[in-house]
C-alpha cells in the first residue's frame, strides 16, 4: 500500500502535464496554397489576373511558447512573413479543429498591383481564419484553413478558406 500512495501522485502528475510540441504533428511542416475557395467558387492562389505568382507558403512550427501557441513563416506573394497561432481544439479522428492567427508581420517589399492584391487577400484569409481541417486525399495530404460554413442551411455561401497541398 505504501507504493501505491507514493506511486498516485506521480502517475497523476504525469497524466496532468502536457508538453505541447507538434500541434496534433499533421499540422506541422510546410504547406502551399493550390486553390482558394470564395464562397462558392474555386480561384488559383492569386487569381487570374496575377500572371506567374510564385507559390504561396506557410510553415507551422511544432514547438509551443509558455502561453501555448506556435510559430509560424512563409512566403506571400511578395514578402516573407511570420507570426502565432494558437490551437483552440481539435478532434484528432476526423482531423478538424478550430485555430486563431495572432498579428501577422511582414517585410515590406513592393509589387506589382495584381501580386499586391494576392498578398492582402492571403494575409486577409489568415486572419480571419477560424477553423482548419485535414485530410488524405488520393494519397497526399490536404489541408484546409479559413472561415467555414458554420450553419446546416442551404446558401451559396460556404466559407473563405484555402486548400493547401504539403510540400
Amino acid at each position: 500500500m505504501k507504493y501505491l500512495l507514493f506511486a498516485l501522485p506521480f502517475l497523476f502528475a504525469m497524466q496532468c502535464k502536457t508538453t505541447e510540441t507538434a500541434p496534433k504533428s499533421k499540422l506541422v511542416g510546410e504547406w502551399a496554397v493550390r486553390e482558394v475557395f470564395l464562397g462558392d467558387a474555386i480561384d488559383t492562389p492569386c487569381g487570374f489576373d496575377a500572371k506567374d505568382a510564385p507559390k504561396l507558403t506557410i510553415n507551422f512550427s511544432g514547438i509551443a511558447d509558455e502561453e501555448g501557441q506556435f510559430s509560424f513563416t512563409g512566403k506571400s506573394a511578395i514578402n516573407s512573413f511570420f507570426g502565432t497561432y494558437k490551437i483552440i481544439s481539435l478532434d484528432e479522428l476526423n482531423g478538424q479543429g478550430t485555430m486563431k492567427f495572432g498579428p501577422i508581420g511582414s517585410t515590406k517589399m513592393a509589387g506589382t498591383e495584381e501580386l499586391t492584391a494576392c498578398e492582402g487577400r492571403f494575409f486577409s484569409i489568415l486572419e480571419r481564419t477560424t477553423g482548419f481541417s485535414i485530410s488524405n486525399e488520393e494519397g497526399k495530404d490536404v489541408l484546409r484553413i479559413g472561415a467555414f460554413k458554420k450553419d446546416d442551411k442551404p446558401s451559396r455561401d460556404g466559407g473563405t478558406f484555402l486548400i493547401m497541398g504539403r510540400l
